[in-house]
């Protein structure tokens, strides 16, 4: 998965991390280290519906 996701970040897919999930799987430093926004508009999660407004369709499974 680690070549996967230096891709993703090569092609600057990812937006970010979740700051509280980031926090909570002791994971915030790393993503810190990795220079990824932390994400945190709703109770320290990120706000799906702003997502939705940027003209994104939100898909969960």
């Amino acid at each position: 998965m680690h070549r996967l996701y230096e891709k993703a970040k090569g092609l600057d897919l990812i937006d970010g991390a979740c700051k509280a999930c980031s926090n909570k799987m002791g994971a915030l430093e790393a993503a810190k280290a990795q220079g990824l926004r932390l994400l945190d508009e709703m109770n320290g999660h990120p706000s799906i519906a702003r997502y939705r407004e940027e003209g994104f369709e939100v898909i969960t499974f």
